[in-house]
């Protein structure tokens, strides 16, 4: 993966400058790595693509326009599930309270993804949220519910801008 990303950047030399290449030693798993990626972010708000996924083109663009519109410490979008060469539009719903909406995703009854949440860096900063070590299936769920319990605003971009792709022999799927 490695040797891909530097030919990756050789065909676009202009880009060097604005990429940092971070290995670990050996696969620590998903928590590890996004732990990793958070003590390492430097920009206002953080969002999680997992590597089978996507986004639209437009889809930070239009996510930090809403942030900022809003003041919103978080901003929840709606996706699209694809299979195969067929995609399905998924509404998630923001309940009208914090509290309806942690129950939610502690009950399941909204997404208990992180690529889905478009979050403030000083939600994970300031309050410590991190990701379990060692747990690299459903890692994201305690997360979830901690961004949305200390989110002093959140906000919904009912545009379907994330691409969650199903593939058979993914971790989630195994």
């Amino acid at each position: 993966s490695i040797a891909i990303l530097h030919e990756v950047l050789e065909a676009y030399p202009d880009r060097k400058e604005q990429v940092r290449i971070i290995t670990h030693t050996e696969n620590s798993g998903i928590a590890a790595v996004r732990n990793t990626a958070l003590s390492l972010a430097a920009g206002d708000y953080v969002m999680w693509v997992d590597s089978d996924d996507y986004l639209a083109l437009n889809a930070v663009e239009l996510l930090e326009q809403k942030a900022t519109e809003t003041n919103a410490d978080l901003v929840i979008l709606d996706y699209y599930e694809v299979r195969g060469a067929r995609k399905f539009p998924r509404t998630d719903r923001l309940p009208s309270t914090k509290e309806e909406y942690v129950r939610d995703i502690l009950n399941r009854r909204v997404s208990v993804s992180v690529w889905n949440k478009f979050a403030r860096r000083s939600l994970y900063m300031d309050n410590y949220i991190r990701f379990l070590p060692d747990r690299d299936y459903g890692e994201d769920f305690l997360v979830a519910a901690q961004l949305a319990c200390l989110s002093a605003h959140t906000v919904k971009l009912d545009d379907p801008l994330y691409y969650y792709v199903h593939r058979g022999a993914s971790l989630a799927n195994t």
